[in-house]
């Protein structure tokens, strides 16, 4: 589940990122998806060795997964796009980013069982200060 949901994700990245015309609006863009994707990756890795995927299914997922966001912007750099498309596109990837986030992950790292929630909680707060503090200096 959290692989389509990020796979999902990705593509609405990769189509932010294909549609923009604007150089801050790309470097934003791109900012964005460069600091959270190889975490996100990462996270997606250390979730299919705990499932005890096989070594095909591991890297078959991988795979599909790496592969959406470069299709996204190959996508959205033939897409015709203007400010009402770049938005839609930018809404929806950050749309799938809140979605996975707080149903897939959050759930998970916040659970009962789960050591240092206030190291967890501080980390994701500064993670969406972070991205708000790029957006605010590259407008």
């Amino acid at each position: 589940m959290c692989i389509r949901d990020s796979s999902v994700h990705s593509v609405f990245e990769g189509l932010a990122l294909g549609t923009c015309s604007q150089t801050g609006n790309f470097r934003s863009v791109f900012i964005a998806i460069a600091s959270h994707g190889p975490i996100g990756a990462f996270a997606l890795a250390v979730s299919l060795v705990k499932s005890s995927a096989s070594r095909t299914k591991f890297w078959v997922l991988a795979l599909i997964f790496c592969s959406m966001c470069p299709i996204g912007v190959c996508v959205g750099m033939v897409v015709p796009s203007d400010d009402v498309v770049q938005g839609v596109f930018q809404a929806i990837a950050a749309g799938t980013f809140v979605y996975v986030s707080v149903e897939e992950i959050l759930p998970k790292e916040l659970s009962h069982a789960s050591p240092n929630k206030l190291g967890k909680i501080l980390a994701y707060v500064a993670g969406v200060g972070f991205m708000a503090g790029v957006k605010v200096l590259d407008t």
